[in-house]
């Protein structure tokens, strides 16, 4: 089979994928939707991410834009950084010699860290005692798609006289880009007395956004060197398998809310931000064939590289969403804020497969001696992937997806100190775990030499009783991942 007639059905099959789905990010855990950025107010992460009725921070007028006429002074400005530490474990099942489970045993660990920052700020103008308008300013990503993965690859040698395995290949994920927003909020409020008020607000961002995607499988120096070596090839036969896709994305997004204050202790506020699809072009580029910067003997002549580009326009979709919740203060000796809000998420609307969900934040801000905040807080959310299938092909030839349910718990902390007159620094972590199943990200069946070489014995494998398969649903990994964020903010009120 020629390299071209290979690359064919991966370009054929990815194409078909996208028309399955109205979707198409990608990231390392989460191909097609890529990964929600928490909230960028430091002090909305630190009660968890609840803000929906917010009178503090600017960030959270892309939350509910109703909020711009309850901020805290006049104007305000506010800059953020969040930095993100990723740790993804996976494992796969072993089982002994009578087919009995026996553990998992992790056999790719990748810790990474990112960083992404944002900025706001809003003005608030008075007529008279009852009637206020303002009109705010947020530049923040909500979508990120960084990942990275690395993998090492060895054969089946044993281990004696303190010796490794030979790495016969290099597996890598390195995917970079963000989904960010320019956001414009503007509200109203109306003063019922002196104690309540109702504010509307509307808000309209323009969403725009880069990912620069790839995913190799790369032999090692020492698997061409036994291609070379080899009597039979006398050349380097094994092909590197290069996919990369460069996607831009592009669109507008609309959200509206209000926000009631009933007397001096309670506050309501309801939100909502509309579905939205975005284009999206993708340049992709497949490239099939063995590596040609390894220094080949002149008397072998090294097997061409297939090369297919191609474009493809298609559609990614947010899921449509509203939030409520309330903010509460309670008589108390230290002053106190209690924030419980509820999120519906509309994810049938970003595939059929998927079932749409609630999610559930909580927050609580006592200040000790009435100075210093201490924030804890809680929240848990749904999220989704859609993985092909390859082991189950629908009636027109193509991977089934298989829809997972992800739920990621998370648990909050954070403070705040005022550095000078009218500046405040915010400090908010979190820290999420989940855990779920996949199919292999690099399938085994690729390291099988004997396809390439088209020989009947192996060049990589010492022991010949082993063949390297693929996994199914029915031996899947279990991934087990954690993410620690760490917001940090100062905002000036004027």
């Amino acid at each position: 089979m020629s390299l071209h007639k290979s690359v064919k059905p991966l370009l054929i099959t990815f194409v078909l994928l996208l028309a399955s789905l109205s979707l198409s990010a990608w990231s390392v855990g989460d191909f097609y939707l890529g990964n929600r950025t928490p909230s960028f107010s430091a002090r909305s992460l630190g009660m968890g991410n609840t803000g929906v009725f917010d009178t503090f921070s600017p960030f959270s007028l892309y939350l509910n834009p109703a909020n711009v006429t309850m901020m805290n002074g006049r104007a305000g400005l506010t800059v953020d950084g969040l930095f993100t530490r990723n740790e993804d474990n996976r494992s796969l099942p072993l089982y002994n010699s009578f087919d009995t489970f026996i553990d998992d045993a992790t056999y790719s660990s990748n810790i990474n860290l990112f960083d992404d920052y944002g900025f706001g700020g809003y003005y608030k103008l008075s007529l008279n005692d009852k009637f206020k308008f303002g009109a705010g300013l947020n530049y923040l990503p909500i979508v990120n798609f960084k990942g990275v993965y690395d993998e090492q690859v060895r054969n089946n040698r044993g281990s004696d006289n303190d010796g490794y395995p030979e790495i016969i290949a290099k597996n890598m994920i390195d995917s970079n880009g963000r989904l960010n927003a320019l956001n414009l909020s503007l509200g109203g409020g109306l003063a019922l007395n002196a104690d309540s008020q109702i504010n509307l607000g509307i808000g309209l961002s323009s969403l725009s956004g880069s990912i620069d995607y790839e995913k190799s499988i790369k032999w090692s120096e020492w698997a061409m060197q036994q291609s070379i070596n080899s009597p039979a090839l006398r050349r380097n036969v094994l092909p590197d398998s290069v996919y990369t896709n460069k996607s831009d994305l592009s669109g507008l997004q609309f959200s509206a809310g209000t926000s009631i204050k009933i007397g001096s202790r309670l506050g309501l506020g309801i939100s909502f931000v509309a579905g939205t699809e975005l284009d999206r072009d993708n340049e992709i580029r497949i490239a099939f064939g063995p590596d040609t910067t390894m220094a080949i003997p002149s008397t072998s002549v090294n097997m061409p590289t297939a090369v297919t580009d191609t474009l493809i326009a298609d559609k990614y979709t947010l899921p449509f969403r509203v939030r409520f919740g309330f903010n509460y203060e309670p008589r108390n000796i230290m002053k106190t804020y209690f924030n419980a809000e509820l999120e519906y998420v509309s994810w049938s609307e970003v595939s059929k497969l998927f079932k749409d969900s609630w999610d559930i934040h909580v927050g609580v801000e006592h200040k000790v001696t009435n100075r210093i905040p201490m924030r804890l807080g809680f929240q848990s959310q749904t999220e989704w992937q859609a993985l092909p299938d390859y082991f189950k092909l629908d009636e027109e030839g193509r991977p089934t997806l298989e829809a997972i349910k992800i739920i990621t718990p998370s648990i909050t902390a954070g403070s705040s100190f005022n550095v000078m007159k009218n500046v405040d620094l915010d400090i908010g972590l979190s820290f999420s775990w989940r855990e779920y199943q996949a199919l292999d990200l690099f399938t085994d069946s690729f390291y099988n030499d004997r396809q390439h070489t088209s020989m009947t014995s192996y060049l990589l494998w010492p022991n010949s009783y082993i063949y390297p398969t693929d996994r199914g649903w029915d031996n899947a990994d279990k991934v087990r991942e954690s993410f620690t964020h760490l917001s940090a903010g100062l905002t000036w009120t004027f």
